[in-house]
């Protein structure tokens, strides 16, 4: 499980956002990392004028499958991960090589099982996805809804980087 102490340090952090957006989502990424059974974590970010997700940061993940999945597009409601923006419902995918709307070949092969793909929450929005990669199909129900902690976080961190934008812009 992620360890109350990264949580604690999570919402430290929250109280600090003077530094850059990117370094802020890493260190997220990291806590999520230690003491937890997810072995790989991603974010992809929605860019609302072309309708499709970029790639924003990732942990734990090989170079091959960061370049795969920079190269695949995500559009809006397509795959799993489309539509967990288009819902905004996370979606737990226990055995990977079965999952049909996972378009990616590379975590497969380098060994992950199983996928939870969840919305990431801004001002009452979604702007993006967080995916956690894992190596096991043996995951509770509470053990998803424990994980869903960051994933919120995750948003105040990106509503605090839009204000902070707005604010200099005008």
């Amino acid at each position: 499980m992620i360890g109350k102490e990264a949580i604690r340090d999570s919402r430290r952090t929250r109280l600090m956002m003077d530094g850059p957006l990117e370094m802020i989502l890493d260190s997220t990424l990291e806590a999520t990392l230690q003491g937890s059974k997810v072995d790989g974590a991603e974010i992809y970010l929605l860019d609302e004028e072309k309708g499709e997700l970029t790639y924003a940061c990732h942990r734990g993940l090989s170079e091959a499958c960061v370049k795969e999945a920079e190269a695949t597009p995500v559009r809006l409601g397509e795959g799993i991960i489309g539509s967990v923006v288009f819902t905004g419902e996370p979606v737990f995918v226990a055995d990977l090589h079965q999952a049909a709307g996972f378009f990616r070949e590379i975590p497969k092969r380098e060994g992950y099982c199983s996928f939870y793909s969840l919305p990431i929450k801004s001002a009452d929005r979604v702007c993006g996805v967080w995916n956690l990669f894992f190596r096991t199909q043996q995951l509770s129900s509470r053990y998803l809804n424990w994980l869903a902690i960051p994933a919120e976080f995750i948003g105040e961190v990106l509503e605090y980087a839009e204000a902070v934008e707005e604010s200099s812009r005008g």
